[in-house]
């Protein structure tokens, strides 16, 4: 590409934008809606790890069968303590995940007998809701928790470290999520490289490509960079990208079809022109 960064990721971003609104009944303020978080900064640990669990649901495949056997997160409500930390630990000891998928099975899913494997969606999840509870257990209130994450702002070079850390303290979380959680508890600067956005992005050429790039990174990086150069923050770059590749505006309660293939290819097709212009305007 012949045109500077910053113009092509305002090119896209606003091509993006205008692809959501074209889908039936919906105009500026319901894609406004999703420019912020639900609930930024709650003010409990019980509403942090509440998060957490919702992002450690959205994984890839996983999603779907806790949807099907489960329902909303609120159902484990009882079965997670409201949520404690402190409580769930006294409830469940450290690698004590059985037991909790037991309570998951005999108190909320009732007739639906969960996958016997150990690796299967429900004891992954109680995995990583036993291993986040201990892991918040450390802090004594929300501020505390708060204050460590700001620790890693010091530093643009430590930003990466933070999602790799959390993803290294609560089983089956991974960059990804991890990135998600932070975004959704209100840190701004943090964008999820989910599989729809690292598609968008790798196909507009807005990532590097090869068997040795480590997708998630360059994602990661890549949205934060689209931030600065249109004055948008992260989370609004990700979740465009995000409505873009799933239709789904769950704000609204509505799951619309995809423009993302019509998206790319008109986000192509632009590309190439404005290249083409580039290239055969004469010198000044």
């Amino acid at each position: 590409m012949s045109k500077d960064q910053a113009e092509i990721d305002q090119l896209v971003l606003t091509l993006a934008e205008k692809h959501l609104l074209t889908l039936e009944n919906v105009d500026q303020g319901m894609v406004s809606a999703y420019h912020t978080p639900i609930e930024p900064r709650p003010k409990t640990l019980s509403r942090i790890c509440f998060i957490l669990c919702a992002s450690l649901k959205k994984k890839q495949k996983h999603e779907h069968v806790f949807q099907h056997t489960i329902g909303r997160l609120n159902k484990l409500t009882r079965v997670l303590c409201d949520f404690d930390p402190l409580k769930i630990i006294e409830k469940y000891q450290k690698g004590d995940w059985e037991k909790m998928v037991e309570a998951v099975q005999e108190e909320v899913m009732f007739e639906k007998e969960p996958n016997p494997s150990e690796r299967s969606v429900i004891p992954q999840f109680c995995k990583g809701v036993l291993s986040a509870a201990y892991f918040f257990h450390q802090f004594h209130k929300a501020q505390d928790f708060y204050e460590w994450v700001d620790s890693f702002k010091q530093d643009e070079a430590m930003r990466l470290d933070l999602p790799n850390l959390l993803s290294q303290e609560v089983h089956g979380l991974g960059f990804a999520l991890a990135s998600d959680f932070l975004k959704e508890i209100g840190y701004f600067g943090f964008g999820k490289p989910d599989a729809q956005t690292k598609a968008i992005f790798s196909e507009l050429g807005l990532i590097p490509s090869g068997e040795d790039v480590d997708e998630d990174a360059e994602t990661f990086e890549a949205i934060a960079r689209m931030a600065r150069n249109t004055g948008r923050t992260v989370y609004e770059v990700d979740k465009i990208f995000w409505l873009v590749g799933t239709g789904y505006f769950y704000k609204h309660g509505k799951t619309l079809p995809s423009p993302k293939n019509d998206f790319i290819k008109a986000a192509q097709a632009m590309l190439e022109e404005t290249d083409e212009v580039t290239d055969t305007a004469p010198n000044e």
